[in-house]
């Protein structure tokens, strides 16, 4: 009887192709979630910077009491915003309300980040 040698045996090449293709499928779907999880955070520090100086402008607009219509730069946490106000009349015309936008210069998104304030009674 003729005896196999089995003392080098292991994986075909089929098989060690077959688990790259496994490893780089898992390793790219895991390289894909932290790309949209590190962009969803860029967007959460942006909305939550603009949040802040929008708030600190109509602070700023209350204690002065007044509001210009009027565009604004500000450097803020790193990067150039403009800071836009405007007064806006509701349909009844008793009321006013100030709309406060914000948008980051440097940002290839250039969405605006707005909130609208009720100013109260027409004066």
């Amino acid at each position: 009887m003729a005896q196999t040698n089995n003392k080098h045996r292991g994986f075909t090449l089929l098989e060690v192709l077959f688990a790259l293709v496994i490893i780089s499928v898992v390793m790219f779907s895991y390289s894909k979630s932290l790309s949209v999880a590190s962009s969803h955070s860029l967007l959460a520090n942006q909305k939550f910077f603009a949040r802040v100086l929008l708030k600190n402008a109509y602070a700023q607009d209350r204690i002065e009491r007044r509001v210009l219509n009027k565009t604004t730069e500000i450097e803020f946490a790193g990067a150039l915003w403009l800071l836009e106000r405007e007064e806006i009349e509701s349909s009844d015309s008793k009321l006013m309300f100030i709309r406060y936008q914000a948008f980051r210069q440097d940002a290839a998104n250039k969405k605006a980040i707005s909130i609208l304030f009720g100013r109260g009674d027409k004066q």
